[in-house]
């Protein structure tokens, strides 16, 4: 990993280049480009949905288990 910010930048000839690190450039068309900003987003509100589904209670299992604890 670095410390260092992705990079995007149109070129002249109309695509859109994008660099990570030292190591790590791509060069893609418009669309090609698009299609990674949208598949990243889609990564990423799954996983803020999994990050959220894990924080909300589930309200069957707490009265499973205070069933439980009167029934103690």
């Amino acid at each position: 990993m670095t410390d260092e910010p992705v990079r995007a930048e149109l070129t002249n000839v109309g695509r859109v280049r994008i660099a990570y690190d030292r190591s790590v450039v791509l060069t893609l068309d418009i669309g090609e480009a698009v299609d990674l900003v949208a598949a990243v987003v889609d990564v990423l509100a799954e996983a803020d949905h999994q990050s959220q589904s894990h924080q909300c209670r589930n309200e069957n299992d707490i009265r499973s288990a205070a069933t439980v604890r009167e029934e103690l």
